[in-house]
Order: C-alpha cells, then sequence, then structure tokens
C-alpha cells in the first residue's frame, strides 16, 4: 500500500467489503495491516471517479469522505481513524504500522511484532502494493509471502475473517485465481477452502476458519449486489 493510492475506487472496494464483512459478522475490530511503502512518482492512484467504480457506490458516507480526502490533498491510511471514529463508533480500528514504512529488512519483525488481541474477532486486510509472491515470482517490499499470511491465519480467532488484496497481472482471469487460492490452500489454510473476489482489476482472496457456509453466502449476494465475479477454491 501507498499512501498515493488511498481513496481510489479500489479504496472504495477494499474497505466497502471490508465494513459488509465487519456488519455480517457482528465482528468488533477492523485490522488493517498495511505494508505501507512509500509515494512513487507514478500516476497510479489517480482512479477517483467513484461513479465508475464497481463496488462500493452504495456505501454514501465512505465515498464522501474519501473523497474529501482526496480534495484536500491528504491523502493517508491514517486517517481511516477518522472515519471509523465518526461513523463506526462500535468498531475498534487497529493499524499496524510500527515503523514509517515497510522494507525488505524490517519484514520479519514487521509481522513478528503483529499483537495477537488485534486478530480476535476481527476483520483484517493485509494490503501489499502488488500482492503475493505467486503472482510474479518477486519477493520484494510489493509483496506479502505465504509464510507470513499462514503466520497471521494461524494466529487469528476463530470467527476472524482474513482478506487480501491482490492486483491482477496481464494473465487469464480464471487461472489466476484458481492458482493463488490453491497455493493458499496448501500453504496457508491446509486445504480449508479460499474464496475470492473480483472486479476483473483486482482481486481479494478471503480466509475464514469457521462459517463458511455463512460466508459463502455472504460474498454471493456482494457480488451480485455489485456483479463481480466470486468463487470459491
Amino acid at each position: 500500500m501507498k499512501n498515493q493510492y488511498f481513496g481510489d475506487v479500489r479504496d472504495l472496494f477494499k474497505y466497502d467489503l471490508a465494513l459488509e464483512c465487519l456488519e455480517a459478522g457482528m465482528l468488533h475490530q477492523f485490522t488493517l495491516i498495511p505494508m505501507l511503502t512509500p509515494n512513487e512518482s507514478t500516476p497510479h492512484g489517480q482512479r477517483t471517479n467513484y461513479k465508475l467504480a464497481k463496488a462500493g457506490k452504495a456505501r454514501v458516507k465512505l465515498i464522501r469522505f474519501l473523497n474529501h480526502c482526496i480534495k484536500k490533498n491528504t491523502r493517508s491510511i491514517f486517517l481511516l481513524r477518522d472515519f471509523f471514529n465518526q461513523h463506526h463508533p462500535n468498531i475498534i480500528f487497529n493499524i499496524h504500522q510500527p515503523e514509517p514504512f515497510f522494507t525488505q529488512t524490517s519484514r520479519e519483525n514487521y509481522f513478528e511484532s503483529i499483537s495477537d488481541e488485534i486478530l480476535v474477532d476481527a476483520v483484517i486486510l493485509i494490503d501489499p502494493d502488488v500482492g503475493l509472491t505467486d503472482s510474479t515470482g518477486k519477493t520484494d517490499d510489493k509483496h506479502l509471502r505465504y509464510k507470513e499470511a499462514a503466520a497471521i491465519y494461524n494466529k487469528m480467532g476463530a470467527n476472524s475473517i482474513l482478506i487480501i488484496f491482490q492486483f491482477i497481472p496481464r494473465v487469464k482471469r480464471n487461472e489466476f485465481y484458481l492458482k493463488i487460492g490453491r497455493k493458499l490452500r496448501a500453504e496457508v489454510t491446509l486445504e480449508r477452502p479460499v474464496f475470492y473476489m473480483s472486479d476483473n482489476t483486482v482481486v481479494f482472496f478471503i480466509i475464514v476458519k469457521t462459517k463458511l457456509n455463512e460466508t459463502n453466502e455472504l460474498l454471493t449476494k456482494y457480488a451480485k449486489r455489485y456483479n463481480l465475479r466470486v468463487g470459491r477454491v
């Protein structure tokens, strides 16, 4: 994640999906693990026309908040705390960012220092710049390693929901979803099912330990509302 991306249509999608899971699961914590890296001189993050967004268009208060941040040129993930304090005071907002930026040299301490408390009865969003290492074969600061995802999955509470952001490269979508999903099943959930949700530009992999049928029903309804692609591996 980079602050220059904050508030774009992909953020609207990810935070709307997280809120949907929080509300449906009656969970009381939203834990963001942003893997925050420095801004770059690229045009990424400029897709801020919410009328063109596929997901999240019904969550008016979130759109107003993100739009306000963009217009004021205050694009920072740390401002999400203000949104939750104002509009969702019953949800505890946690952001795990012990150092200014996530780096290769700090990654081991970054993941090991995640408190068990913020992984209980929570929606946990891991938000790397690109996604999981298998998407490109790289293991730099823009990618999440499967063993890091597994460590969080193993520590999280039985009722928690883990969401992993993944940018989609120029490959066949269905094959890509299945490839990543199968690897998550093999290396993270140890053969428990993995769900995915996509607008064809990004995909979120959703992992739970319990309530598989309820999760499937929730994601199916959400996908139908916004005409998204949803599946289970």
